[in-house]
């Protein structure tokens, strides 16, 4: 299971995810999102600062490293997003995401207590309204933080 993870559902999981949350094409040159409310989907404070092409190239990077296996690459990209998108104040939903991704790349360098450090972040960030009143996730980083976050004691032994 966990190569199947590895192999197809991650990769198309990080494919969607930047075509939805990061400019591209025309758009992306005029600084503008594919989606405004794409980029923007969770809660959302004041103070929220649209993310520049450059530092959505660095998402972007990211999520390729990632998916090409250059992990300490793909570790470094997205502290660097991630340490942007929080002087951004950007919703939680994205910092989630981020976060998430970021553990999965240190499962992936057996770095477990840092991949569990962001799962926890991940968890933190939604438990405010991670869960609907039905018992449903709100987000989809919420319950999938939970699985990794296990995946990631687990390799703690």
């Amino acid at each position: 299971r966990r190569a199947l993870l590895g192999r197809v559902v991650l990769p198309a999981i990080h494919f969607l995810l930047a075509e939805a949350i990061l400019p591209r094409g025309a758009e992306a040159a005029a600084g503008a999102p594919k989606k405004p409310e794409a980029l923007i989907t969770g809660p959302v404070g004041e103070g929220v600062i649209a993310p520049t092409e450059e530092q959505t190239e660095v998402i972007r990077r990211a999520f390729k490293a990632f998916d090409d296996k250059r992990l300490e690459e793909a570790d470094r990209l997205f502290t660097e997003g991630i340490n942007t998108w929080i002087t951004l104040k950007r919703p939680r939903d994205e910092m989630g995401e981020l976060y998430k991704t970021r553990g999965n790349v240190r499962v992936d360098l057996k770095r477990f207590p840092e991949a569990k450090e962001d799962y926890d972040r991940v968890i933190s960030l939604m438990s405010s309204d991670g869960e609907r009143p039905d018992g449903t996730a709100a987000y989809m980083e919420y319950p999938d933080a939970f699985v990794q976050r296990g995946l990631a004691n687990e390799g703690l032994g």
